[in-house]
């Protein structure tokens, strides 16, 4: 008789459900996305964005429990053909998963909506994350160069 051990990372890919899954939501997406140039998103701004929406999916990624990832679908009225895709996870809580149940999970809501193009920003100062779009055969569309002007400065 043989007897094994089975171990599994348990990943759970859910929409938010209350405002507090938003403020996490909201949470991760700034913990990992913002930057010296950019400022943190809050959950009124996040739902006046939603607002303008055609229709959007805001999701978090658990694993045991914990929040690790979110991943936010939104198709937006003058792109209506794609879907625009906003995946972060932290950085501590990479490669064990999340990022791809969040990546399938927004692709099954795109072609439930028969959409087939999924559309990402990668900082181009973070070859991690474009690794994981690439290996999912996501491919460079266009480059932007984010400036900033300080009026302060004399």
């Amino acid at each position: 008789m043989l007897v094994g051990h089975i171990v599994t990372r348990m990943i759970e890919i859910a929409p938010c459900a209350n405002e507090a899954d938003e403020q996490t939501s909201v949470d991760v997406y700034n913990a990992v996305f913002c930057t010296d140039w950019s400022w943190p998103a809050t959950p009124d701004e996040v739902r006046s964005f939603k607002s303008g929406l055609v229709d959007n999916a805001d999701l978090l990624a658990r694993i045991h429990g914990a929040v690790v990832a979110s991943g936010f679908a939104a198709i937006m009225p003058q792109r209506p053909d794609l879907v625009s895709v906003y995946l972060t996870v932290l950085p501590q809580q990479r490669r064990r998963g999340a990022g791809t149940g969040l990546y399938e999970a927004i692709s099954d809501w795109a072609r439930e909506r028969d959409l087939g193009t999924l559309e990402a920003v990668v900082a181009d100062n973070d070859p991690e994350s474009l690794g994981f779009a690439q290996r999912r055969g996501f491919v460079e569309d266009h480059r932007e160069a984010g400036v900033v002007l300080d009026l302060t400065r004399t």
